[in-house]
């Protein structure tokens, strides 16, 4: 198969243009700014320094975007990744809204209670928001700003129910999934759009927000949540819903020759998946006609990236203009990665590596730039990092670590890390999750409460998790080991999930 063509000579050009103007050289008349999170010499802030040493932080979220999407996205690389760390991705509840209420709380699903999208046990009426990382920036002295999509199920009946902590407050209400049709809800006032593409409505109220905000003396917190490369929900005459996501029209002819790289995965359409638990056994394999599916749909989320791609310079060129961005952190992920013919599956809320692994980038004073770690940053950190950086302490217990330490280098990050996805539930507690297991550097090891279930690869031999391990003698003490730890980690809550097993040697 061809490989992935990044972009077009014309359309890189056009994306660099888009920013460029405003950017100047790198450095220039730049500030001298401490390490985020920190006081010169590592000494205490005193209290009157703690406003003004604070940084602006900027949260850039994208819906199911794979690690290798990245590859589509020359500006978001080129002002993101050159110019900041790169960490190993790792949504370790890979679905929307747990994923969502992991950066949110900085808590497992365990504790911050969302453990689905719907359901009893799931969706925004699951959360809590007295207690967010919105609630705890906003009072400290940060102003705090919202925009696109929000918490599975909520809607514009809880507009009632004002969701704490935003100053600024406008997610998609209806016509979340819809990229051209489309409700906001503005600050308590409900806009419907029509035939607006949705991502360039949030890059353009993205400015608007960061100008007022700039010129004001408190630092801020913007988080700009894109529904790209989310597939789309637009009922059509057919009654038919949920398809390939919708680009802009300027993107539209874009990667006509794109292969989707999950085409030359070993694991891509899997012939022998004996070694998987049944609910992939009962899958069969990917017809010549799926795969054209594939190969369309990997196009239409490649074109509808550009404007999300478009919108991060948007963002960059903006708080240069202002004299913010020497000042501000910029983190960039996803809330899941996503399966397209691996192992026969198309979609998340899976264990494996494809649907684990996501963007992870960090752009901000003390950072390095153009560096790449090995170390995981896992969705659950975001809200324990922007509170460090933000000398702010975490209204929760929190599960995730601050990776400002492990983005500068020299610092450990996860050894294990547990990976989960729930369920609805059935007679045993238990069953409220699909899947529970933990990841290391170099074992994914699942359980499936419901039927006793269990998946064990060595990832260092067997990158691509072709071959389950469960019944290899020479891998009983590993596999007895791991589920040992995920008795523990399964409850586990606050530095018991960072810190339980620091002291081992990795297995």
């Amino acid at each position: 198969m061809p490989a992935l063509r990044t972009v077009t000579t014309t359309a890189l050009l056009a994306a660099s243009l888009l920013v460029l103007p405003a950017l100047g050289a790198a450095g220039t008349s730049a500030p001298a700014v401490r390490p985020i999170g920190a006081a010169p010499g590592n000494a205490p802030l005193p209290a009157s320094a703690a406003v003004t040493a604070r940084p602006n932080i900027v949260l850039l979220t994208t819906d199911d975007q794979t690690l290798t999407d990245l590859r589509a996205m020359p500006v978001t690389r080129r002002l993101l990744k050159a110019q900041g760390v790169t960490l190993t991705g790792i949504s370790p509840h890979p679905l929307c809204c747990p994923a969502r209420a992991e950066i949110l709380t900085g808590q497992f699903a365990q504790n911050n209670g969302v453990i689905n999208n719907t359901g009893e046990h799931g969706g925004y009426g699951r959360l809590d928001t007295s207690s967010t990382l919105a609630t705890w920036l906003h009072d400290a002295g940060y102003r705090t700003a919202f925009m696109g999509k929000f918490l599975n199920g909520y809607s514009t009946a809880d507009v009632t129910d004002p969701t704490p902590g935003w100053d600024e407050w406008h997610p998609t209400v209806a016509g979340v999934y819809n990229y051209l049709d489309f409700t906001i809800n503005h600050n308590g006032t409900m806009k419907a759009y029509e035939n607006s593409y949705q991502t360039d409505v949030f890059a353009d109220l993205a400015d608007n927000v960061l100008d007022r905000f700039a010129v004001q003396d408190e630092p801020f917190f913007l988080w700009q949540s894109f529904v790209a490369p989310h597939g789309s929900c637009q009922p059509s005459a057919e009654l038919r819903c949920w398809g390939p996501p919708t680009p802009a029209r300027r993107h539209r002819g874009l990667f006509s020759n794109a292969m989707p790289p999950a085409f030359s995965d070993p694991a891509f359409n899997e012939a022998n998946v004996n070694d998987k638990p049944a609910w992939v056994q009962q899958r069969p394999r990917l017809s010549s006609t799926r795969q054209l599916e594939i190969v369309r749909t990997h196009r239409q989320r490649l074109r509808a990236l550009q404007a999300v791609d478009e919108a991060v310079g948007r963002v960059v060129s903006t708080l240069r203009q202002h004299g913010k961005l020497a000042n501000t952190l910029i983190v960039f992920t996803s809330d899941n990665g996503y399966l397209l013919g691996e192992h026969r599956l198309l979609g998340k809320n899976v264990p494996y590596e494809p649907a684990l692994r996501v963007p992870f980038l960090m752009r901000g004073p003390g950072l390095p730039a153009g560096v790449t770690r090995s170390q995981v940053g896992a969705l659950v950190d975001i809200a324990p990092t922007i509170a460090a950086a933000a000398l702010v302490t975490p209204g929760l217990d929190v599960d995730g670590r601050n990776l400002l330490p492990v983005a500068r280098g020299g610092a450990p990050s996860w050894t294990n890390l547990l990976i989960q996805a729930g369920k609805e539930p059935g007679p045993d507690v238990d069953y409220l999750w699909f899947f529970r297991g933990v990841r290391t550097s170099r074992y994914t090891f699942v359980a499936y409460p419901a039927t006793g279930e269990r998946e064990l690869y060595d990832r260092r031999r067997d990158p691509h998790q072709l071959t389950s391990l469960t019944t290899n003698r020479r891998y009983a003490d590993v596999k007895a080991e791991l589920n040992r730890r995920l008795q523990i980690l399964r409850t586990c809550a606050g530095a018991q999930c960072r810190q339980q097993f620091a002291a081992l040697p990795p297995v």
